[in-house]
């Protein structure tokens, strides 16, 4: 698998204050043998209303569409950037059709919902990958960091959009969304793709210089290196003799069956015999078993009579401890009251008990399940630093012909 990606979009502090959604998001399609790679982050504005919906169907109809329009040009993957290369203002106009059907699907979302366009607004990072090289686009503020081959510093793609106020950028809904975009091809040998929503731009980036901070990347290229993507393998399993190849294996069957069925003939045939003389043996012995209940019934009703003679004179001693028994009553309703406050009470505290190592386990749990990504998006190291929504897509090329340090 040459590019293999992972990515992850985690809720932020303050939205889970606010007992808001993410309203970041992120996806990616691997194409001719995973030889190319398209990927696409967004990032939904706060004050949209469905700036969820937004990022989801902005990032999502991006690649749609560049995957459509990569399977229609060639399976051969450098022909693809060759063509795209030989001419700025073709680059122009592809991407400025992707989003343009962008915008269009956003408003047809809009019209369905009966509200503003710009209830959609969101930021776009996105990129088209092969070995050879990027096509990147960017819409907004995030980032975009590269890794070429056998170099060890990291690159910024694009500076990010942060418009002329604090908090201010550019999203796709705006009229100026393609006038801004901001576009580049690299023809080089990219081996690390790292995008990103602007949640991680103070830990990540050099405000500065507009530089990565090697140290956060260096870590996640690692982990790409082991990263295994999930494979699912479908087994299918046939244990049937097709009559048209194997004729002679079906009549050998057919001989078989028949001789089998005979002999299950006659088998049957000696069992009814044996069942015909048990019967008349069983009927010997329920005549033989009635006359012995006779009996039996005859020394019951012997027997009862003594005991009821028995009975009356147990009767008066019974009647003496009850008597005894009801004076005792009420001591032994107190104990028995106060013996089930006492169990009430331990009851309650062992449920309390067990609630707190159910939760503590829960916790536990949760923490174990994250996957590498979530642990370090939920890092409270990352959380000191950032309240917003965190999302990264992680990219990692290596030529089929090498094997993965794993």
């Amino acid at each position: 698998m040459p590019w293999k990606a992972t990515g992850k979009s985690v809720i932020g502090t303050l939205h889970q204050k606010h007992n808001l959604p993410c309203q970041d998001y992120n996806d990616y399609n691997l194409l001719h043998q995973s030889e190319i790679i398209v990927g696409a982050v967004a990032d939904g504005s706060g004050s949209a209303k469905y700036a969820e919906d937004g990022a989801k169907i902005t990032v999502e109809t991006f690649i749609t569409q560049i995957t459509q329009r990569l399977q229609e040009v060639s399976s051969n993957v450098n022909l693809f950037f060759d063509l795209l290369e030989s001419d700025q203002n073709q680059i122009d106009l592809f991407c400025s059709t992707l989003i343009k059907e962008v915008q269009e699907k956003l408003v047809e979302k809009a019209q369905e919902l009966n509200c503003s366009l710009q209830d959609f607004a969101c930021t776009l990072i996105a990129f088209i990958a092969s070995s050879e090289g990027i096509l990147a686009l960017q819409i907004g503020d995030g980032f975009l960091v590269t890794r070429a081959d056998e170099e060890t510093e990291f690159c910024l793609v694009f500076q990010p959009d942060k418009g002329e106020f604090a908090n201010e950028t550019t999203f796709v809904t705006s009229k100026l969304a393609q006038e801004t975009m901001q576009l580049k091809v690299l023809k080089q040998k990219t081996v690390f793709i790292c995008a990103a929503t602007d949640g991680l731009e103070r830990v990540a980036i050099h405000f500065k210089g507009w530089e990565p901070f090697a140290p956060f990347f260096q870590p996640l290229e690692s982990f790409m290196v082991n990263y295994v993507p999930e494979v699912v393998t479908e087994f299918r399993e046939t244990n049937q003799v097709n009559s048209d190849d194997n004729p002679g294996a079906v009549e050998s069957q057919i001989d078989s069956q028949n001789q089998t069925d005979s002999e299950n003939t006659t088998t049957t045939e000696q069992q009814i015999q044996a069942q015909e003389q048990d019967i008349s043996d069983q009927e010997e012995q329920e005549v033989s078993e009635e006359l012995e209940l006779k009996d039996i019934s005859n020394q019951n009703n012997q027997e009862s009579a003594e005991i009821q003679n028995t009975d009356s004179e147990n009767t008066t001693t019974a009647e003496q401890q009850i008597q005894a028994q009801e004076q005792n009553i009420p001591d032994q309703k107190e104990q028995e009251n106060s013996e089930a406050l006492e169990l009430k009470n331990i009851s309650n505290q062992n449920n309390q008990e067990s609630a707190e190592i159910q939760n503590l386990e829960d916790t536990q749990s949760q923490h174990e399940k994250l996957s590498y990504l979530e642990k370090f998006l939920s890092s409270n190291r990352l959380n000191a630093h950032t309240n917003d929504d965190k999302t990264l897509l992680l990219c990692l090329y290596r030529p089929s012909s090498e094997n993965y340090d794993l």
